[in-house]
């Protein structure tokens, strides 16, 4: 998988909703494993958005951000 450089290294936000960082990984489950894209806000480190999904592509991260906004 490609990566993409932090564009945000230098950014320290002093409150909430002024940066925002996503992330993708895979959870193991019983019968495979699933995708989990998150959204979270860099001050308070707290979870705005999240989507689970089968597969890793736009849907999931497109997904994730509708659940944040």
């Amino acid at each position: 998988m490609p990566t993409f450089p932090n564009l945000a290294r230098d950014m320290i936000p002093d409150g909430p909703n002024q940066l925002w960082v996503a992330d993708i990984t895979y959870v193991a489950i019983t019968i495979g494993f699933v995708y989990v894209a998150v959204i979270l806000d860099a001050w308070s480190r707290k979870v705005v958005g999240y989507a689970i999904g089968r597969s890793i592509d736009v849907r999931l991260t497109l997904a994730a951000l509708r659940t944040a906004i």
